[in-house]
């Protein structure tokens, strides 16, 4: 093999093993100092989210930090790298910040040759998380060259992080859902027969039975062979039907959706564990 050919060799063995083993860098130098630079600014929004989640009473967690991060990190990368090469190095970076914009004035050096590169970095959306990104107006002498790797690496860990968050979310909304179907059972086992029937009759619109006084009026006595005694025992049947079957809706119902709902939060904790 060549000298030349095996140094390049070298070298994408080299890039390879970093990105492998620090997925905090980007592998382009340049882009990594313009990042480190941008931290004020990306944590300024962080903050922002933080506090705007904590007035609306949501959660903040450290994954909603690192999704920021990323996201911010992702345009950054994105945009930067339209123009900037992994052999690209700073000759000179002088770096203003203006509240919610950052500015860079610098010159990137390739091959021997020093081009300007301007840009600003303005942040366009709200602090929502679902509209966060950054306006980049970049003024340069350097050609716009093909979208690189690491753009796609870091969309992929977006993407990961977009499927955490869903399967987090989804965990916590049945969490929720059993947390509430056990207090309603704990209060309902508590009930008497008597008051479940009240329940039964006021759901199912249904009325007290008449008396054997009010049956034989009707005439309906044929249907119990003018026997009151039958009758009385068919009466309490139906009542007994009516508990069992507001037990079997309004408790043994709930148990049921808690057991498919533990099934459900482990599957998708099998989710999580193979991002």
């Amino acid at each position: 093999m060549e000298p030349e050919a095996l140094n390049n060799l070298k070298r994408i063995i080299k890039e390879v093993i970093t990105e492998a083993i620090n997925p905090n860098t980007t592998g382009y130098p340049v882009i990594d100092t313009f990042i480190k630079e941008a931290e004020p600014l990306i944590q300024k929004i962080i903050e922002s989210n933080r506090k705007d989640a904590l007035t609306n009473e949501r959660s903040f967690t450290e994954y909603d930090e690192d999704y920021i991060r990323m996201i911010l990190t992702y345009d950054m990368v994105k945009a930067f790298g339209k123009y900037i090469n992994k052999t690209d190095t700073l000759d000179y970076v002088d770096i203003d910040n203006y509240g919610n914009r950052l500015t860079f004035n610098s010159a990137i050096k390739r091959d021997d040759k020093v081009y300007g590169f301007d840009t600003q970095i303005i942040l366009a959306g709200g602090y929502n998380i679902q509209q966060l990104h950054n306006r980049y107006l970049i003024n340069t002498q350097l050609p716009i060259i093909q979208t690189p790797e690491v753009v796609k690496r870091i969309g992929d860990r977006i993407k990961n992080l977009d499927k955490r968050k869903k399967y987090e979310e989804e965990i916590r909304q049945y969490t929720n859902h059993i947390a509430i179907n056990e207090k309603d059972i704990e209060e309902r086992s508590k009930l008497s027969d008597d008051e479940i029937y009240e329940l039964y009759k006021e759901k199912y619109n249904r009325n007290e039975s008449p008396s054997w006084k009010e049956i034989v009026r009707r005439g309906a006595d044929v249907n119990y062979d003018y026997d009151e005694n039958k009758y009385n025992q068919k009466v309490i049947e139906y009542r007994e039907k009516g508990i069992q079957f507001w037990k079997d809706i309004f408790i043994k119902g709930l148990q049921t959706q808690n057991t498919t709902y533990y099934k459900y939060i482990d599957k998708l904790n099998k989710k999580l564990q193979e991002l």
